[in-house]
């Protein structure tokens, strides 16, 4: 369990971090870039069912790189964990 989280936050944080420093180049790499995200979610959906508070993680990133791009998409997924 330890390991896969490590794995999820290490990956996430450095997804993230790219898009940021690749959004000044082009928007269609920072949507490339915004898909490998949700990717990596979808990867370690068993460990974010089991720890939702995943998810906030994803969303702390997403107010300090400024990607709007993928709030709604975390909305949705909190309300999808919500009604499970």
């Amino acid at each position: 369990m330890f390991r896969k989280e490590v794995d999820f936050h290490h990956k996430i944080a450095y997804r993230f971090e790219k898009a940021y420093r690749l959004n000044k180049q082009t928007d269609e790499r920072k949507q490339t870039l915004n898909l490998d995200i949700i990717e990596c979610i979808s990867e370690h959906s068993g460990y974010i069912e089991q720890d939702p508070m995943a998810l906030f993680y994803c969303l702390y990133f997403c107010i300090y790189y400024k990607n709007d791009d993928l709030i709604e998409f975390l909305r949705v997924l909190v309300t999808k964990l919500k009604a499970n």
